[in-house]
């Protein structure tokens, strides 16, 4: 191969990779302190046909929405839920526990036990509580306030009841004082 002085000698030598190698491709890099990629073309047309497929992918997102409805039910019919004297008698919904259980910690989480076994459970039951609180009907989300009010909780949780108490307890301890 020949060098030419005057030319540059990067740009000389891709000029001539381009010419007499028909069947590749050069790729910029992501990175701007790193030089452009080379590829055959074949190569590059079937990344760019997965990577599309991955994003583009309308029957897994149809089946994660239809799961996400399922899950939203439940968690709008377990809105009732009262405190009363015992955190005990508080069931997280059952398919949302099943989904973030394996959402958080993977389908081998059944063969745990002990004291992970009990942090597993911890905290699930608190991502199943915060989401059942904050889950909103329809009606709660299309309202427009006409004040700028917070959005006002109406489920009672082991969680909301024991910072509410914890609250009560440490504003009593301070105006004992």
């Amino acid at each position: 191969m020949e060098i030419n002085d005057t030319e540059n000698y990067r740009k000389h030598l891709r000029k001539l990779i381009l010419e007499r190698l028909t069947n590749v491709q050069f790729v910029k890099s992501l990175r701007k302190n790193e030089p452009d990629n080379l590829f055959l073309r074949t190569a590059v047309s079937k990344a760019m046909d997965l990577r599309s497929a991955m994003l583009d992918d309308g029957k897994t997102i149809g089946y994660l929405k239809k799961k996400a409805n399922v899950l939203r039910d439940e968690m709008m019919q377990h809105r009732n839920w009262v405190f009363h004297d015992n955190f005990e008698n508080f069931e997280n919904p059952p398919q949302l526990q099943f989904f973030l259980t394996h959402l958080l910690f993977g389908c081998h989480v059944h063969k745990v036990s002990g004291m992970r076994n009990d942090d597993v459970d911890k905290t699930v039951d608190a991502a199943c509580q915060s989401l059942t609180q904050n889950t909103r009907s329809d009606r709660q989300v299309k309202h427009q306030s006409k004040m700028n009010e917070a959005f006002h909780q109406t489920v009672q949780t082991p969680i909301s009841v024991g910072i509410i108490t914890i609250e009560c307890v440490l504003n009593r301890e301070v105006h004992n004082e």
